[in-house]
């Protein structure tokens, strides 16, 4: 992935922004897997552990196709659809810069079962109502499994049931008080409103006489705002992502005195180097 060669050309002042826009690409390159085992390098990860290891590279590699997406959208001139991919961008950037945070708090305060219920809603969470009355269903038929969790229906519904972006953007908000705004604005250019039609495709040369072209959102003040943008992003994805990662020997501390506390096998679980 790189930076379209025109864009340097175009805007020599955001060199800079571009730079950092590469660094942090090449980073995320550097950190892709194409296959992850619970068990590396003789030691055994905590099942939790293991889900979050591979919810960081769904995330990894999802960012790393919008960005790529984004690239190629500015290269051909589609501003609108690199705003929209922005959008989305920022949406999932979000979701783990959050999960880092919140999985500080719950490491804090101890709470196992937190932790598990944060991934599992991480990885299964979704908007899709059948789905969710299909996950209550196979549940209750669980019921009577020892291995099953002990729990209502309310709690399994909220534990299929996708968080609500806004909610992430408003917690993240109190961390950087404009994320919320930013990503309200980013919507603008995804719906049916000024920014995303007249602001992009239209140049009024007077109050009659207008010109209809996808290049005209190729434009200073959108090259600006975008990019500073991306690359705000793609650090906050790097500082979420390495975030959990630092967290996994505290999340196996936690698992192994959970299991201690079941009178089960702690010693399976070993902390990583």
């Amino acid at each position: 992935m790189k930076v379209p060669d025109y864009l340097y050309d175009l805007f020599p002042e955001l060199e800079n922004t571009f730079e950092q826009i590469k660094i942090h690409l090449m980073a995320l390159e550097q950190c892709k897997l194409n296959e992850l085992y619970p068990k590396q390098n003789n030691i055994v990860l905590a099942r939790t552990v293991y889900q979050f290891a591979v919810y960081n590279q769904i995330v990894l590699l999802r960012v790393i196709d919008l960005s790529d997406g984004i690239l190629n959208s500015w290269a051909n001139k589609n501003i609108s659809s690199a705003f929209i991919l922005l959008r989305a961008l920022d949406e999932n950037v979000s979701a783990i810069y959050d999960a880092n945070i919140r999985l500080e708090k719950l490491i804090k305060e101890k709470d196992f079962i937190g932790i598990y219920k944060l991934i599992f809603n991480l990885q299964f969470g979704t908007r899709i109502k059948e789905r969710i009355k299909q996950a209550l269903e196979k549940e209750k038929g669980l019921r009577e499994s020892e291995e099953a969790l002990k729990v209502t229906d309310e709690e399994i519904e909220k534990a299929y049931s996708a968080q609500q972006i806004l909610s992430v953007m408003d917690r993240i908000s109190k961390i950087f008080p404009h994320h919320r705004d930013i990503y309200e604005y980013l919507c603008e250019y995804a719906h049916p409103n000024y920014d995303g039609l007249n602001g992009l495709y239209c140049h009024w040369e007077d109050k009659v006489t207008v010109k209809l072209s996808k290049e005209n959102g190729v434009s200073k003040g959108n090259a600006s705002k975008y990019f500073s943008s991306l690359e705000f992003f793609l650090k906050m994805f790097v500082e979420g992502h390495d975030g959990i990662i630092r967290k996994f020997n505290d999340i196996t501390e936690l698992s192994n005195e959970d299991l201690r506390s079941k009178r089960k096998d702690a010693e399976i679980y070993k902390k990583l180097p």
